[in-house]
């Protein structure tokens, strides 16, 4: 199965760093290649950190995000809805 055929939804595609800290406390660089509502593409040259035995097994890690908030808007029923510029650490 092609890459491409992986997803159903819609991918925005992006270059965004991402760090993962693996099992043994290793700190690994990698980078977000696309992103769709149900799925990330990763990229890097120490994906082992993710073994993958065909199995299905899941994985589990944290996601943070570095921002700065760019705008702020109330809405309607009470809400906000505000805009992060994201940042390189």
């Amino acid at each position: 199965m092609l890459v491409d055929e992986r997803r159903e939804n819609e991918r925005l595609e992006m270059r965004l760093p991402l760090q993962v800290v693996s099992a043994d406390g290793e700190l690994v660089d990698l980078e977000i290649v696309d992103m769709s509502s149900d799925g990330l593409r990763v990229k890097g040259d120490a994906l082992s950190i993710f073994s993958h035995d065909g199995d299905g097994k899941q994985v589990s890690f944290e996601l943070r995000i570095s921002a700065k908030l760019a705008w702020i808007e109330p809405q309607q029923d009470g809400t906000f809805e505000l805009g992060l510029k994201l940042e390189e650490k």
